[in-house]
């Protein structure tokens, strides 16, 4: 069906106003603090900050990587046991401890393995928030993209904060902005499904 300019804006300012939509919009960006912006200085933060060579750090991306294709796959047989908020508090738990751990512990081989925990614990993340998300306005896809695409505007911001916080403090201090994702998702998800 053809709707006119006008309506698409009364659309978008509509799903604006809806709280519940803005709340799911605003976890997944901020989840995605431990998702793809974690991944993106993953490789940086062992070559540099670790001191790992060239070679290592690629393992750890590829770590990262190979542990959330593992997350993802075993993701549907999990949610068929475990409802998706449950999963999303458990692993948001799991993830702030091993993330603290991470950029804690001074044994390279222990932050290996804490990026691969990482990595799997947060598989479900984006699925189930991004589900939750277009849960909120059923058969109105189209300006789930538009509220989410406006929401994305962090990924512009995001890198250019934690670079300044990197070049100002270093690296290491920059990181920490990242715990905000796991934070976020346990004091903002809803108490029940």
């Amino acid at each position: 069906e053809h709707a006119s300019p006008r309506a698409l804006w009364n659309n978008l300012v509509a799903a604006l106003r809806t709280r519940e939509l803005v709340r799911w919009v605003i976890l997944t960006e901020l989840a995605d603090l431990m998702l793809d912006k974690l991944l993106e200085v993953t490789g940086l933060y062992f070559h540099d900050v670790v001191g790992v060579d060239l070679g290592a750090a690629s393992g750890a991306v590829a770590v990262f990587t190979l542990a959330g294709l593992i997350g993802n796959f075993l993701l549907v047989p999990v949610l068929e046991k475990v409802s998706g908020l449950r999963l999303l508090r458990l692993s948001a738990v799991i993830v702030l401890i091993a993330f603290i751990a991470f950029m804690l512990v001074p044994f390279t081989w222990l932050k290996f393995v804490l990026i691969g925990v990482i990595a799997f614990s947060t598989a479900s993340w984006y699925p189930i928030l991004r589900g939750k998300t277009y849960a909120v306005l059923p058969g109105q896809s189209g300006v789930i993209v538009a509220v989410t695409a406006l929401g994305n505007v962090s990924s512009v911001f995001v890198p250019v904060i934690v670079g300044r916080l990197a070049d100002s403090f270093g690296l290491q201090w920059a990181m920490w902005l990242f715990v905000l994702g796991p934070i976020a998702l346990m004091v903002g998800l809803p108490r029940e499904e």
